[in-house]
C-alpha cells in the first residue's frame, strides 16, 4: 500500500498555519505548497495554462564566500 501525502490548516496567533505531510520530503514540501495555495483559493480550480522557467542561484556573495572556503581547504 502506497501512502499518499496530505495537508492541513491550523490555527496559528500569526494568521493561518500549514501543514504538509507525506512518506518523503519532497511530498511534505509539495503538500505544504498545495496546502498554501488552499489559503487562498480551491486548489481543484487551479490548473496549468502555460509553462514557467524558474532558475535560482545562491547570491553572488554566498557563492564567492563557498569557492573561498574550498580552495583554502
Amino acid at each position: 500500500m502506497t501512502r499518499r501525502g496530505r495537508w492541513e490548516h491550523f490555527a496559528h496567533a500569526a494568521d493561518m498555519g500549514v501543514r504538509g505531510i507525506g512518506p518523503t520530503k519532497d511530498e511534505a514540501f509539495a503538500q505544504a505548497a498545495l496546502a498554501l495555495t488552499a489559503v487562498i483559493t480551491d486548489p481543484a480550480t487551479v490548473a496549468p495554462h502555460e509553462p514557467v522557467a524558474i532558475r535560482c542561484a545562491p547570491p553572488a556573495s554566498r557563492a564567492k564566500s563557498r569557492a573561498l572556503s574550498r580552495s583554502s581547504a
